[in-house]
């Protein structure tokens, strides 16, 4: 529900921001993707196995929902003016982006109850060890400084908006619907992971402005 609302509380307040279409697109995505990389970290640390479930489970709901969101919103708001809507246009990048097609396919993998596959599944395992570590070497290494000033009041917007105003409306959604203690801290520390690296790439990609976008990338990371 948080997700939603800060969704579309930044479509109605875009007049606001006085940003053209592919920096509005740019600051939309920091305010919502967050960086599944930190999060599983970060999940593992404080919660532990528990924890680690209930964030495969936000993964699974929010990664898809939040990567058809910003395709949307690049389709509508940065492609050239003048362009018409095409279904086509907006559907494709949709269903070929491999984010959304892996977390289907692992709850779908998860739900029918397959298990491990053999031979195959000790080496993945092992490459999932080590995924997690390369993904947090590679969030560091991403990060562009020098990105953040330029773009300094817009990169300002989506800092409270991702880390503050949407892990506040998760804690107030969390107790609203009584949620325990676990489920709560899990839930506000999804909301609360900085922004994506991968919408840097989206960013490039379709139009937005990918040097605003490495300037919330950096700045949601850092603070």
């Amino acid at each position: 529900i948080p997700l939603f609302f800060v969704s579309a509380a930044s479509v109605l307040t875009r007049g606001l921001t006085k940003s053209d279409g592919p920096s509005f697109t740019s600051v939309f995505q920091g305010n919502i993707r967050p960086n599944t990389y930190v999060g599983i970290a970060a999940a593992f640390a404080l919660f532990g196995d528990p924890g680690l479930t209930l964030t495969a489970v936000a993964i699974v709901l929010c990664v898809p929902t939040v990567n058809v969101f910003s395709v949307f919103a690049l389709v509508r708001y940065a492609s050239p003016p003048g362009t018409s809507f095409r279904l086509r246009q907006t559907v494709l990048p949709v269903l070929r982006n491999p984010l959304i097609i892996s977390s289907l396919i692992g709850a779908a993998w998860n739900a029918g109850d397959i298990g491990s596959p053999p031979v195959v599944g000790p080496l993945l395992e092992i490459l999932g060890r080590a995924a997690l570590p390369v993904g947090l070497m590679a969030v560091g290494a991403g990060l562009d400084i020098a990105a953040v000033r330029p773009v300094g009041r817009l990169v300002v917007l989506a800092v409270t908006t991702k880390l503050a105003v949407l892990p506040a409306l998760t804690f107030l959604a969390s107790w609203f619907f009584g949620l325990d203690a676990l489920a709560t801290g899990v839930c506000v520390s999804y909301a609360a992971l900085p922004t994506s690296i991968s919408s840097y790439v989206l960013a490039r990609q379709m139009g937005g402005n990918s040097e605003l976008m490495a300037g919330i990338v950096t700045a949601t990371t850092l603070v």
